[in-house]
């Protein structure tokens, strides 16, 4: 009897992990849709907050007005930036290979003086050039290209952010329901993830994305060529402790000194110094007071690699893998050291 009971739950236990390993497997192609929309709908859950206040609890309504609000003021921007940034990025790309580009200009100043020193120093900008715009080619070029499965996955974002928004609770209540650990560490996992989420997204994510645009306005108003496509790559940039836009803004206004005149050069340095880099200082401590803070240099290289491994979508899903990382490990910590004063 005994001998066929531990048959049937070996068994059952084999059945078990057999099914859901064929469900992963089914849900695989979809995880960045879902995973795109799971940090939208923590990220608006504020918003979402208040609109079905407005609405007096009308969960549909409220959900369907979410995403509306999503698609005209986040991903509406998103793709016209990311239009522009692919359409600059050939623009320079083709520049570079002709060797008249004004970035050859520039890197041909950096190298010079440096060169006087370390005769064999040499910046290979035509094949770094190479290298990112065949990324990008090869990774933002698909989705902006609107073919049938780019629009069916932006559609499934869509729909699974409108129930994730509506029926989240219910969502979070099976989880909890079906998790082994007691209520306590299950309720402390929710508040950390979310409050990681938020850290992260409302915090460094938010603010390199507004140093992003306000060095490439700078760098629009004061002459600098394909401003949007650099301060695209400098709100890349301003994650990077200590360097930031710098590593961008530096050779801009560079660019502007070997043009001729003070007028614009002084300029964007005044807006980078000013606008730019007090950004950091007024939003940053703000944003991350309402959230758990995460080091920059984790926030870097999990923005790198979520850039590597997933595309465009891991500037946000590899800070996002990382802030759950370091929530459950939180927690672990916390489990282990109850678990060893109680004993």
């Amino acid at each position: 009897m005994v001998n066929r009971e531990k048959v049937q739950l070996t068994f059952f236990f084999i059945f078990f992990a057999a099914v859901t390993a064929l469900t992963a497997y089914l849900f695989l192609p979809f995880f960045e849709v879902l995973a795109l929309a799971a940090i939208f709908a923590v990220v608006l859950s504020p918003i979402h907050r208040r609109v079905l206040k407005v609405l007096r609890g009308r969960a549909g309504f409220a959900a369907a007005a979410t995403v509306l609000l999503t698609l005209v003021f986040i991903v509406i921007p998103v793709s016209f930036v990311g239009v522009q940034v692919f359409s600059e990025a050939g623009n320079v790309y083709g520049g570079l290979r002709n060797g008249g580009d004004y970035v050859t200009s520039v890197v041909q100043a950096i190298e010079t003086p440096i060169q006087s020193v370390i005769p064999s120093f040499t910046i290979n900008v035509a094949g770094y050039g190479e290298a990112f715009f065949g990324w990008l080619a090869s990774h933002l070029g698909p989705f902006l290209s609107g073919t049938a499965y780019v629009i069916f996955g932006f559609l499934l974002m869509l729909v699974a952010l409108f129930f994730f928004l509506r029926d989240g609770k219910h969502f979070l209540n099976f989880l909890l329901t079906v998790s082994p650990l007691d209520d306590t560490y299950d309720d402390e996992i929710v508040h950390r993830v979310g409050a990681t989420v938020h850290a992260v997204v409302r915090g460094a994510l938010l603010v390199s994305i507004v140093q992003g645009i306000l060095a490439g306005v700078g760098m629009a108003l004061f002459g600098v060529p394909n401003a949007v496509l650099w301060g695209t790559l400098a709100a890349i940039a301003a994650i990077i402790p200590g360097l930031g836009t710098g590593l961008v803004l530096i050779p801009a206004v560079l660019y502007l000194f070997m043009q001729g005149g003070f007028v614009a050069p002084l300029g964007l340095m005044a807006w980078g110094i000013a606008v730019v880099g007090l950004v950091d200082n007024i939003l940053m401590p703000y944003l991350y007071s309402r959230g758990a803070s995460i080091h920059p240099l984790v926030i870097l290289f999990a923005v790198l690699g979520g850039l590597a491994t997933f595309g465009p979508l891991g500037f946000l899903i590899g800070p996002i893998v990382v802030s759950l990382f370091i929530a459950v490990f939180d927690i672990y910590q916390k489990f282990t050291e109850e678990k060893h004063v109680s004993a």
